[in-house]
């Protein structure tokens, strides 16, 4: 069996893994070969360095970086960051409906991403894989509103 040091493991290994319980998001970043644009991934603005309220390291080595991610509280805004690399995103959903945001992108318009309603229900893991996301920030525009019956 041969191990790999992180000097021999190239960077087209390496995985975020973002994921999300109750607002919380853990993304699992993976490094592969992108042509990337310089300017959409500036040093000093990765996550973890320019968002670190909302972005927590939970785990890396050379291969996988695991991030906790959380939304701000209503009216707050996530500084501008970004994911050079892919990643693994993974949700424990219970439904309910999602939160109003408004994602932001340098240069483009704001794109309102408005709440929707879905029937709560006992939880189920959803994951899905994104492409590296260049700079970018979220402002959380409302929580869903919480049904409850008695």
């Amino acid at each position: 069996m041969r191990h790999h040091h992180r000097h021999e493991c190239p960077e087209t290994f390496r995985v975020d893994c973002i994921l999300n319980c109750c607002m919380r998001t853990c993304l699992c970043d993976v490094s592969a070969p992108h042509s990337q644009n310089p300017s959409d991934f500036p040093a000093g603005f990765d996550a973890l360095q320019s968002a670190p309220d909302s972005h927590k390291l939970l785990f890396e080595n050379a291969f996988v970086r695991v991030l906790e991610v959380y939304l701000p509280r209503n009216g707050k805004v996530v500084p501008m960051h970004h994911h050079r690399w892919p990643s693994l995103v993974i949700n424990w959903d219970t439904g309910g409906g999602s939160a109003h945001i408004h994602y932001l992108r340098p240069g483009q318009p704001i794109r309102d991403i408005p709440s929707i309603k879905a029937p709560t229900h006992r939880g189920a893991w959803k994951i899905h894989w994104m492409e590296p996301e260049p700079m970018h920030s979220i402002e959380l525009v409302a929580l869903p509103k919480l049904e409850v019956s008695r």
